[in-house]
């Protein structure tokens, strides 16, 4: 199973990468890390004096295109590590083993802190990100600190048949399939909200997307299993802050925010936003983030 449907889109997809790293806006160092599902890509910015960040990016993108708004103003206060999703349009590459049996999280999200030499980490993600933040905060919660999940929902079984699942498969149909540049223009306006010109008037952010539609092979992250966490509230009521935009098609359903309230789970709506949270809302999610988890880092 390839990640890209041929070699030139590889190439395409690597060349426009570097291009959004250098518009991260800070000194970024890149790496590979060697796990048992293949090769992990990182990639660190902030001084590594700093508290520990650990992001992860979406299943249709990579950390390049993901923190290309955040990543300057989170390494004021964290040393960050993005990691490429092994499966995922970015640079890390799985190997046979992925491709035979799948990704076992746990064991991948071990390897990942025993290999960055992670005691200890805040994590946050966004869309499936924020579902891999949560995974890992459930399987290891001795070395998670805390989490912010964006763009995604806590996976817990009290939240099961909440939203449509059916309008989260259909909401990317059919300009996905025909990703010409109006198309993929017309996708952006319908995942966005008020700021679409986050991702629109950005001509490199908008070329690189319109490169993965096209040269992503979607199934190659089929590996990954996708399932409620069989955990109870509280560990996320102690250690989890949501962000998530009412004009999400994705993440959002009317009623969200008072189910978790109900629930004692932090959440926070933010108006007029979409799926893409943190590109909309950068400066805004930026500050959350780092308040959250600055608040748990020196108990302010």
């Amino acid at each position: 199973m390839k990640v890209f449907k041929s070699e030139a889109g590889r190439q395409q997809v690597w060349e426009s990468y570097d291009e959004l790293v250098k518009q991260w806006g800070v000194a970024v160092e890149e790496s590979d890390l060697e796990t048992s599902f293949g090769s992990t890509h990182i990639l660190r910015a902030g001084s590594p004096d700093l508290p520990p960040l650990l992001l992860f990016h979406g299943v249709g993108d990579n950390s390049a295109l993901m923190w290309v708004y955040n990543a300057r103003g989170l390494a004021e206060h964290f040393h960050l590590i993005a990691v490429d999703t092994i499966g995922g349009p970015g640079k890390s590459l799985p190997n046979e083993r992925y491709r035979r049996q799948g990704m076992d999280h746990k064991l991948w999200f071990g390897e990942l802190l025993d290999g960055l030499g992670l005691e200890q980490t805040c994590v946050a993600g966004v869309s499936m990100g924020s579902f891999l933040a949560q995974t890992i905060l459930t399987a290891w919660p001795d070395r998670i600190k805390a989490i912010v999940g964006m763009a995604g929902l806590p996976a817990l079984p009290s939240l099961k048949g909440k939203g449509s699942p059916l309008r989260s498969m259909t909401v990317f149909l059919p300009e996905a399939l025909f990703p010409t540049e109006k198309n993929i223009r017309k996708l952006l306006l319908k995942l966005s909200g008020a700021n679409a010109a986050a991702f629109t008037e950005n001509e490199l952010l908008l070329r690189h997307y319109g490169q993965l539609l096209r040269h992503f092979n979607k199934m190659a992250m089929s590996k990954h299993p996708i399932k409620r966490l069989a955990s109870s509230e509280s560990i996320f009521q102690e250690k989890s802050l949501f962000l998530v935009g009412d004009k999400d098609p994705i993440a959002y359903f009317p009623g969200c925010g008072p189910i978790l309230e109900k629930l004692r789970i932090p959440c926070e709506i933010f108006p007029d936003t979409g799926h893409g949270i943190n590109h909309e809302q950068a400066e805004r999610v930026n500050q959350r983030v780092i308040g959250f988890f600055c608040d748990i880092l020196y108990q302010k």
